[in-house]
Parts: structure tokens; sequence; C-alpha cells
């Protein structure tokens, strides 16, 4: 299981409030959807999403999931802007040549 790409598709679900609708904006299938928040709650041995006929909310512990979420992929993009703005700045000695 890719936890980031799990957490990324609960950030999802919550948004949009629907399995098919969550999925197409994740460019996934809503099976491969339920899959990953059924392997999520098999990692933490919670129950996170509410289900009934359709998508129902989440449990207390689903938001709880849910606010380590928000922050692992706040500071997943801060470390890749970080990352990024480095990789092009120049480094390693200048010779100048006259």
């Amino acid at each position: 299981m890719n936890l980031l790409a799990s957490m990324r598709y609960l950030v999802a679900l919550n948004e949009h409030r629907h399995f098919g609708r969550a999925a197409l904006a994740c460019h996934i299938t809503q099976p491969a959807l339920s899959n990953a928040m059924k392997a999520l709650e098999q990692e933490f041995g919670v129950v996170i999403v509410k289900r009934a006929r359709a998508y129902a909310g989440l449990t207390p512990e689903g938001e709880r999931v849910l606010a380590t979420a928000q922050r692992m992929l706040h500071q997943h993009n801060l470390l890749q802007q970080e990352l990024g703005s480095e990789a092009h700045k120049p480094r390693g000695p200048l010779r100048v040549g006259a």
C-alpha cells in the first residue's frame, strides 16, 4: 500500500463525498479507491469510512486520520517546493577564464 497515495484518496473522498467522483478526481477507478480505503482501515485497525449504500461520512477515527492526512500532504508539498527550489541553485566552484 502506498500510504501517501491512500491519504490523498481519503482527502479527495472527504472533499467530494462520493466514491465515484473522488476516484475520478484522483484518476483511479472507484474499486481502486474502495480498496485503498479498506487497506487504510486494515493498516490502522479501525473503520475510517461509514458505508451504507453509498458514502456516509467518516467515523470519528476517520476524522483523526483525515486530519493527519491533510498535515502529511501539506508537509509533502512544502518539502517538494523546498527541494525543487534548491535543485535550481548553482553549486560547486565557479571558474572564470580570461
